[in-house]
This record gives C-alpha cells, sequence and structure tokens, in this order.
C-alpha cells in the first residue's frame, strides 16, 4: 500500500475523501436514471461479533483464561430468532476460541444464511502480534472456519478495532495475501481506546501490493464539529431509540451505507456477571465497569432491533460487496 508523495492518511482532505490510494465507494443507494423507475433504498451492513462475554471478561480482569462458555450459544440463539423473525442476515465475525468449542454453533449460523467472517484465532488485538503472527493467525482461522462451514470466508474484523491508524499498510496487506477481500476494522472517530478520526466514514477501497481490501468502516453521524459513534455496542444502548432512528434515517437519505456491530452479550438475559472470581477481582475497577456498563439498558438492545432494523434494508458485508461492489 503506497500514498502519493507529500499527502499521508492524516492528510486534510476532507473527512468523506478517501486519500490517494483508497477509491470511495459510489452510493448504495444508487439506482435507476430520473424517470426511470424509483431508486432503491439504502443498503447498510449488519454485522455480529460471535465472542463470549463471559470468557473475555474473565481474561481481562484475571490475565488468566478460562473455557468458552455455554452462554454464547444461548445468547447467539436469542440473536439468531430475532434475525429470522425479522427475515434479516448478517455477517457473524467468529473468533477461533468460539469456533473451537461449539463449532456446531458456528455451522448453525451459517446454514441460516448468515455469512461467518473472521476475528481472529484468540481474541488478540493487532498491535500484540507481529506481522508474521497476524499472518499465521489469520489464515489459520479462516481455514477453520472454511472448514466447518464448508463455505468461502472473506470478511474480516480486528479485534478492538486495533488497526490504529490508516498508515498500518502491514494490516491490509497480510489480510490480502491470506485471501480476505473485505475488512470492517475502521472506526473512523476519535476514541479513548480505539478509533481512526480521519479514516473516511464510508465504504472505500485500499489497494495493496497483494491486493484490493474493501473496507467497511464503523457508522458515525456528525453532530456540528462533533462526530458520534452510532455503529452499535455502547452507544446503542445509551443513545434514545428516536435519536437512533433519525441518525439511520439520514444516513439513507445521504444515499450513504453504514455499518452496525452488535455481540451475542447484549442479547443476555438476565445479570452479566463472572461467577469465578476471588474478593479481589470481584472489587477491580476494571470489573466493576463492566458489570455496570454491560449490563446498564442491555435489555433494551433486542426491543430496539425490531423497529430501527425492520424499517430500514440491511445484508451482510459479503452481500454488499457482490451485490453492490466498491469500484
Amino acid at each position: 500500500m503506497s500514498y502519493d508523495s507529500g499527502s499521508s492518511p492524516t492528510s486534510d482532505a476532507p473527512i468523506d475523501q478517501a486519500p490517494a490510494d483508497q477509491e470511495p465507494v459510489p452510493p448504495a443507494s444508487a439506482g435507476p436514471a430520473p424517470g426511470r423507475g424509483p431508486v432503491a433504498p439504502t443498503c447498510h451492513a449488519l454485522t455480529v461479533d460471535l465472542e463470549d462475554w463471559h470468557q473475555l471478561s474473565y481474561s481481562h480482569v484475571t490475565r488468566g483464561s478460562c473455557e468458552t462458555t455455554a452462554n454464547v450459544v444461548t445468547d447467539t440463539h436469542h440473536i439468531l430468532d430475532l434475525l429470522a423473525e425479522l427475515d434479516l442476515r448478517a455477517t457473524f465475525f467468529v473468533v477461533g476460541l468460539v469456533a473451537t468449542a461449539f463449532p456446531d454453533l458456528v455451522r448453525e449460523v451459517a446454514a441460516a444464511g448468515h455469512e461467518i467472517g473472521g476475528h481472529t484465532c484468540d481474541h488478540q488485538t493487532l498491535y500484540s502480534m507481529t506481522p508474521a503472527e497476524l499472518k499465521a493467525d489469520l489464515e489459520r482461522s479462516r481455514r477453520q472456519l472454511q472448514d466447518l462451514t464448508g463455505q468461502p470466508v472473506i470478511s474480516f474484523r480486528a479485534p478492538a478495532f486495533s488497526v490504529g491508524s490508516m498508515a498500518n499498510e502491514s494490516f491490509f496487506e497480510t489480510l490480502a495475501e491470506a485471501g480476505f477481500e473485505c475488512d470492517s476494522s475502521v472506526f473512523p472517530v476519535a476514541g479513548l481506546r480505539y478509533g481512526i478520526p480521519d479514516a473516511p466514514r464510508y465504504p472505500f477501497v485500499v489497494q495493496t501490493a497483494s491486493g484490493p481490501i474493501h473496507e467497511f468502516p464503523l457508522a458515525t453521524w456528525d453532530l456540528g464539529r462533533y462526530r458520534l459513534p452510532v455503529a452499535g455496542g455502547t452507544c446503542f444502548r445509551f443513545l434514545p431509540s428516536i435519536f437512533l432512528e433519525h441518525v439511520v434515517g439520514d444516513l439513507d437519505a445521504g444515499g450513504h451505507t453504514a455499518t452496525f456491530y452488535f455481540h451475542p452479550y447484549e442479547f443476555h438475559h438476565g445479570l452479566l456477571h463472572l461467577s469465578r472470581l476471588t474478593w479481589h477481582d470481584r472489587l477491580q475497577t476494571m470489573y466493576v465497569k463492566r458489570l455496570v456498563m454491560h449490563n446498564l439498558f442491555t435489555g433494551s438492545v433486542g426491543e430496539r432491533w425490531g423497529s430501527l432494523l425492520a424499517g430500514h434494508r440491511f445484508l451482510p458485508i459479503g452481500d454488499l460487496h457482490r451485490d453492490e461492489p466498491i469500484t
């Protein structure tokens, strides 16, 4: 991946304009010319990070490891049931830990018509791996998922959106080398833990020496001079439903494809907590924060899906890539 001399991924170009080696996508709502029929509604990408909250939370709090719990199966079934009711399909980015522990769950998701994408083997952030380790992880994860489903795996999401910056050339090139065609790891917002505020907001192409990567950045919305994350997760739980409906409607009206993401734990019935912790671990700020942040308003996510998703058009990333390609 290379940039024109004198410019960089952090150039002063408008935020919606891709840098020199990134090609912007035509609006996904592009339809017939005037007088030739109605314009198709804007289509957005619907995604799920298929990972086990209990397993990853235990690792974050104790720095140790535990087995993948059956909670991820139950919670994923809740998502599958809701998607079936709404007649919607999504991309499920599956972490290898879940695929190893519950291979039948991955097969079930694929059999329901959803796309299976990669999410690394062990949910390691990109910056914790060398380029060689990353390539080996990508290839192993992709091979595992393809063997389980018998379907090609072309889409990827980095844990914690840990790309770092658009100057991370080795990531995009390694992704192409490993056989991936699409990525959804770029969050074009300034954040405490992740985010690339100068990245394009809408789908674009990153050209690498090993082939193009079609990037589907996470949804954001500009409110004056402030950019808000509206793609899912905490923001989806805390922002008012009427505001989220307005945001998606605004993206529709502008013909801008946006990418939304969710997790199985957000569809968990009951209180999210870890049962095998010492009192020292239970009193850690990290654990208390996770308890509060991941339980507050979590029960509202399933309710919001019905009204928000039913009123708009959503597809898996792979379908968008195939049917409405970034050219």
